[in-house]
C-alpha cells in the first residue's frame, strides 16, 4: 500500500498569502515623510502638525498597498489566476531559497486637523491589515503544491513556519508643538482587532521510498480570535532644522499592542504511520467518524482539542530616521533608514536604506525619485508626484501619488518584481477669511 498525502489545491496558498482588508502601509514610503504639505505625510511624521497656520483646518484621505515576496517574484503570485499547473509549480520551486517570507499590509484612512489660536489638533481613523507568511525550507511549499510522494526516501524539516494575520481599526488624536528650528509631535491610538490569528509550526517528514509507511513529528501552536479585543498605539515624531539646507527628522511608528481573546490549540506529536486496516474501518463507530482515527495516533493530529485563551500581539512598528539636503531653492536630496521592530516587518532583520531626489517644478509640482536597498526585497526604486494648488480664496488643496518596485527595473523586468507599494492621497486645507 503506497501512503501519502495529497496536494491540497494550491489556491489554499495563495488565499493564506492574499485573503486581506482591500484597504492601507508595508513597505517604508521613502517620499511621503519629505511632503510636509501632505496631510498624509502626518501618519508618517507627527510633528508635522506642529506646522499648521493659525485659524485653519485640514481634512484629507490616505490609502496605500504594499505587496512584498523575499525570494518569489509576484508574478507568480498574482498571475496563478487560483489554477497552477505542473509547469508553473515547477517554476515557483526554482525561485525559493532558505528563508522565504511574504507580506501584504494594507491601510487607508482618514484625518482632520485643526488650530484655533493654541496648540494643534488632529483626529484620525484607519484601517490597517497585516499579512506575513514566512518558511524556512523550500519543500514546505513543495509539500502544498505536489504532497509527500514527491519527496519519497527524503528526510524533511523546517523548524520556522509562521503565519500572522491582524486587521484592526484605530482611532487617533494628536497634537505637536515646536520652534523655529525643531518641531515635536505625538499621536495616542485606540485600537479595535477585527481580525487576527498566528500560527507558530514546526515539522519532520520521512516517507518511506516505495510509499510504505511514513514518520511525522509534528508541532505546533495556534491562535485564532473569535471575539473582538482592545489595545493601544502611540506615534511619535521630531523634526530639526539644521542651518539654511539640512533638515533632520525622527519617527517611532505603531508602538503599541492589541489583545485577542479566541481559541488556541496546541500540538507535539510523533506518530508513524502505516494505513489503517480494512477490518478496523469496518468495524469504525460511523455515527462517530472520530472513532475511526481511534485505531492510531492520527486522531491527535486531527481532532486537536481548543483551549481557551487571551493575549497580546505587538503592532509591526517601525523607526524612521531621514535626512534632506536642500541643495538649491527647487532641489532637494534625501535620505532614509527604517528598522522593523517585529518580525513581521519587511525591514528586518536588515534596515532598509533609501536614497532619493525631489524637484520642485512650476512652484506647483513636486517630482521625486528613490532607490532603496535592505529589507525584504534587497533592493528597488520609486517614484513620486505630488502637488499643492490654491483652489479658492480660502482653500488649498494637496495630492500625491508614489509607486515603489522591488528587484525590477520595470517594465522590462516585469517578471522579477519581488514588491509593489502604491499609495495616494488628497488633502483641502481651509484658512479664515482676511478681514
Amino acid at each position: 500500500m503506497r501512503t501519502s498525502f495529497p496536494s491540497l489545491r494550491p489556491y489554499l496558498l495563495w488565499l493564506a498569502l492574499l485573503s486581506t482588508s482591500p484597504l492601507l502601509q508595508g513597505q517604508a514610503d521613502a517620499q511621503l515623510p519629505f511632503l510636509p504639505d501632505q496631510l498624509a505625510a502626518q501618519w508618517q511624521q507627527p510633528a508635522y502638525l506642529a506646522g499648521l497656520a493659525s485659524h485653519s483646518i485640514q481634512l484629507g484621505a490616505y490609502g496605500g498597498y504594499g505587496a512584498g515576496s523575499r525570494h518569489l517574484s509576484l508574478s507568480r503570485i498574482y498571475g496563478s489566476s487560483g489554477y497552477l499547473d505542473t509547469e508553473t509549480k515547477e517554476a515557483i520551486l526554482s525561485e525559493l531559497q532558505p528563508d522565504n517570507l511574504f507580506r501584504i499590509d494594507a491601510r487607508a484612512g482618514g484625518m482632520v486637523a485643526l488650530r484655533g489660536a493654541g496648540l494643534p489638533l488632529s483626529v484620525s481613523y484607519r484601517r490597517a491589515s497585516v499579512n506575513t507568511l514566512r518558511f524556512a525550507q523550500p519543500h514546505t511549499l513543495g509539500l502544498v503544491l505536489f504532497g509527500n510522494a514527491r519527496y519519497a526516501g527524503e528526510n524533511l524539516s523546517d523548524e520556522d513556519v509562521a503565519l500572522f494575520r491582524m486587521t484592526y481599526d484605530e482611532i487617533g488624536l494628536g497634537t505637536a508643538f515646536g520652534g523655529e528650528t525643531w518641531q515635536v509631535g505625538f499621536r495616542l491610538k485606540g485600537l479595535l482587532s477585527t481580525q487576527a490569528e498566528q500560527l507558530d509550526l514546526s515539522y519532520s517528514l520521512f516517507t518511506e521510498a516505495e510509499g510504505a509507511y511514513l514518520d511525522l513529528g509534528l508541532t505546533y501552536d495556534y491562535v485564532r480570535q473569535t471575539r473582538r479585543g482592545g489595545g493601544f498605539g502611540l506615534d511619535l515624531g521630531a523634526t530639526y532644522q539644521l542651518g539654511p539646507q539640512w533638515t533632520l527628522q525622527l519617527a517611532a511608528l505603531d508602538l503599541g499592542a492589541l489583545r485577542i481573546s479566541g481559541d488556541r490549540f496546541q500540538l507535539e506529536e510523533s506518530l508513524s504511520y502505516e494505513g489503517v486496516a480494512l477490518t478496523d474501518v469496518l468495524a469504525g463507530d460511523w455515527q462517530n467518524p472520530g472513532n475511526l482515527f481511534a485505531v492510531d495516533s492520527l486522531q491527535d493530529l486531527v481532532l486537536a482539542s481548543a483551549e481557551a485563551d487571551g493575549r497580546w500581539l505587538a503592532l509591526p512598528g517601525q523607526v524612521q530616521l531621514g535626512a534632506a539636503f536642500a541643495a538649491t531653492e527647487r532641489d532637494r536630496v534625501l535620505a532614509q533608514v527604517a528598522w522593523g521592530l517585529q518580525p513581521t516587518s519587511d525591514a528586518r532583520p536588515a534596515p532598509r536604506v533609501s536614497l532619493g531626489y525631489q524637484r520642485q517644478t512650476w512652484d506647483l509640482l513636486s517630482l521625486g525619485v528613490h532607490a532603496y536597498g535592505g529589507g525584504i526585497d534587497d533592493w528597488g526604486w520609486g517614484a513620486s508626484l505630488a502637488g499643492t494648488f490654491q483652489t479658492a480664496a480660502t482653500v488649498r488643496t494637496s495630492a500625491f501619488v508614489s509607486y515603489q518596485m522591488g528587484r525590477s527595473l520595470g517594465i522590462v523586468q516585469a517578471d522579477q518584481l519581488r514588491s509593489l507599494y502604491l499609495s495616494a492621497g488628497l488633502n483641502f486645507a481651509l484658512t479664515q477669511a482676511e478681514k
